[in-house]
């Protein structure tokens, strides 16, 4: 089309009569309908005549029986008039060049004319710097692709500044047929300007950065609680993609092993395409698929569809169109280097984009970049100095009340960490800090919940006066607190307060009590502790037995471990274990799953484990399934915390396999198994996890409790 339209535009400027025709006939036209229109006006009056009459047929009919006269000698003096203009401008040019002296015009032979540019060119070619420097500095031909640029045209400002840029010093490189490529996916992109960055569907790969039932699932990026993928709705579709093209040109252009004749334009075409089937609006060329239909499907196959629709003669449209749809495959062969490049750069454009939306916005974790909070509870149990902290929770089912409190308490620097959940804001705040947090901000909330009867209760926990920091224990102490305020007046309570009341009811004695009843409470306390006595040498009695008993039994079970030294081999099998992360192992017609990802854990099959142990050390099966018993006890119990890799195996009870329910189509199995704590294994949190998963074969399936049902096959 737009080749027919550049030899259209060539045909009328190179032919001047052409041309005349054209003007006559738009001039001819536009001073009848003009008439036609006074005539209206003359004849049914200004008010009623519009411009909309001048198209229907009917006016045409009912004027030129009243005016069949007047429309006549019209016409007739219009074409003098236009016909005697025409003549006087012909004339006119002819004149002048009549009148022209002829000494004026010179004749050259065109070989002597020559001499010009052949002298100079042979001083060029005698100076090797003049050589080089007109090689540098020598502008491009003016091409088709030129042509092709000048007559797109586009609004946006970000597009053109990109043609500019990023495409206009590559157009002696790029075809014909890949720039119009180009062109038409940025009018695409263009059309879908308000798109976002991502897709709001479960099936899509962009759910992995926390939509949908994954936003719980996902940890929060912010301390507002936004995921990746909210973040990344903010950014448009289009500024994503010319982010990620640019980034892939200067990567091109900055690495030597790439030619750029070889694999630009397929990586600029990748680039603008590789999203493109997040658009929302689209005019399939072939008639029998319904694009709306296609909107259920994975961003990057309805991609892979446009392609193979609508750039048909797109020179080497296969391989664009293989790195575009498994550009979130997860797997990449060495010899895939188009696919390596889309997927770095657009891994790379998305990290900026966060970088760039966390500094923007300074009430997010600047400091953090993009790592994950810890929980709160999680981290309470790794503060060196808990004497430091406090906990401040505030309860609230007022979602805008819970908002303006994360704007105006997350900026303060004080905020160590902060969640939301159970209608609960936890925030773990420096104790120093404290004091300044309540007079400035909370009070002036629950002053303003008072007015306004919204309900809010509020507690302020230092972590000096709390025994134990378990996550259990804590959370029971919370619950207390606020059971306690419930149904009372006031919305603030300290927990030092509470235990000092607390300790005060329990503590009270009747002070009337008289010497009788002190006598007889004596008699009745040493009673009791001969009582007490008793029960304590009876419970040694039988602690002792079943010590021995357990020790017995331990002895028993040894014969089940084999010990040999773990630390020699630690690193070289966790790396091991960590590339089996939701994979399955292929025998022939039958499979075994090697490990699959459950939250913040990865649950390994005993078999995967002993062959993998194999591999390192070797041996007989019998003497590495004892092997493997002895490492799932030795990270089970091991004493530092951070080396406790193995979780839920009882091996106390003699068992080194755990149980969970494997889901898939809707039918369930028990899954034995051994839980890794997989951020202190192999440094990886629950996204990344899920992430794995769902590029992997196992995304299908999903991990629940085992109950003990009988019904459930093994």
């Amino acid at each position: 089309m737009l080749e027919i339209i550049e030899n259209l535009m060539k045909f009328i400027y190179t032919h001047k009569k052409v041309r005349e025709l054209i003007y006559y006939f738009i001039i001819s036209t536009a001073g009848f309908l003009l008439f036609v229109f006074v005539l209206l006006n003359i004849n049914i009056g200004v008010q009623k005549s519009n411009l909309s009459l001048l198209f229907n047929s009917q006016t045409y009919y009912y004027l030129f029986n009243i005016y069949q006269r007047e429309i006549a000698i019209f016409l007739i003096i219009e074409q003098i008039i236009l016909l005697s203009f025409i003549y006087y401008q012909n004339h006119k040019l002819n004149q002048h060049i009549k009148n022209s002296k002829k000494d004026e015009l010179q004749v050259i032979h065109i070989k002597d004319l020559s001499k010009l540019w052949i002298e100079e060119e042979s001083i060029i070619l005698n100076d090797p710097l003049k050589q080089s420097l007109k090689r540098k500095y020598q502008p491009l031909a003016h091409t088709k692709n030129e042509d092709l640029l000048s007559i797109a045209h586009f609004k946006n400002d970000n597009i053109i500044l990109f043609l500019e840029k990023s495409i206009k010093p590559y157009l002696n490189i790029l075809e014909s047929e890949e720039l119009k490529a180009i062109v038409k996916l940025l009018h695409i992109l263009e059309d879908n300007s308000k798109v976002p960055s991502v897709v709001p569907n479960k099936n899509d790969p962009n759910a992995t950065y926390g939509f949908g039932h994954l936003k719980n699932i996902v940890e929060p990026l912010t301390l507002d609680g936004k995921t990746r993928f909210d973040i990344f709705y903010t950014i448009s579709l289009l500024d994503h993609t010319l982010e990620v093209a640019r980034n892939t040109i200067d990567t091109i252009e900055n690495n030597k092993n790439f030619k750029k004749k070889d694999i630009l334009a397929q990586a600029i075409i990748s680039a603008l395409a590789h999203d493109i089937g997040k658009i929302e609006k689209y005019k399939m060329q072939d008639k029998s698929k319904d694009f709306i239909a296609l909107k259920e499907q994975p961003h990057h196959v309805i991609s892979n569809i446009i392609l193979y629709d609508s750039f048909k003669t797109l020179p080497n449209l296969d391989q664009i169109a293989k790195a575009v749809i498994n550009h979130h495959s997860g797997a990449i062969a060495k010899e895939d280097v188009l696919l390596k490049l889309l997927v770095d750069c657009d891994k790379q454009t998305r990290e900026k984009e966060i970088h760039s939306y966390l500094v923007k916005y300074n009430a997010f974790e600047i400091n953090k970049a993009v790592t994950f909070r810890k929980n709160i509870f999680t981290q309470l149990q790794t503060l060196e100095e808990k004497n430091n902290y406090s906990l401040l929770i505030i309860k609230s089912k007022d979602e805008q009340l819970k908002s303006t409190a994360i704007k105006e308490l997350i900026q303060d620097e004080s905020i160590i960490n902060f969640s939301n959940e159970d209608n609960k804001l936890i925030m773990l705040i420096q104790e120093k800090s404290k004091n300044k947090i309540m007079a400035n901000i909370l009070t002036p909330i629950i002053s303003f919940c008072a007015e306004e009867g919204i309900f809010i209760k509020t507690i302020l926990i230092s972590l000096q006066d709390i025994e134990y920091l378990d996550k259990t224990y804590m959370k029971n102490i919370i619950k207390e607190l606020f059971d306690h305020i419930q149904n009372k007046e006031t919305n603030f309570i300290h927990y030092a307060d509470y235990k000092k009341i607390k300790h005060s009811k329990i503590s009270i004695s009747d002070n009337s009590t008289t010497e009788e009843s002190k006598t007889h409470s004596e008699d009745k306390s040493s009673k009791s502790k001969e009582i007490i006595t008793q029960i304590k040498d009876k419970l040694q009695t039988k602690t002792a037995q079943e010590n021995q008993e357990k020790i017995l039994q331990l002895k028993t079970d040894e014969s089940a471990e084999e010990g040999f030294d773990i630390q020699n081999i630690e690193k070289l099998l966790l790396d091991k274990l960590k590339n089996k992360i939701n994979t399955i192992e292929y025998y022939g017609t039958k499979n075994e799953i090697n490990s699959i990802s459950h939250k913040n854990f990865v649950l390994f099959k005993k078999s995967c484990l002993i062959k993998i142990l194999g591999e390192l050390i070797g041996g007989d099966s019998e003497s590495l399934d004892r092997k493997v018993n002895f490492l799932i006890k030795y990270y089970k119990n091991h004493q530092d915390e951070d080396k406790r890799l193995v979780w839920f195996v009882n091996t106390d009870s003699g068992f080194y396999e755990s149980l969970f329910y494997i889901y898939e189509n809707g039918e369930k199995e028990v899954f034995s198994c051994i839980p890794f704590e997989a951020e202190l294994a192999f440094n990886l949190d629950s996204y990344e996890l899920e992430k794995i998963k769902e590029k992997s074969d196992l995304k299908k399936y999903n991990i629940g409790k085992y109950r003990g049902e009988k019904n459930a096959t093994k």
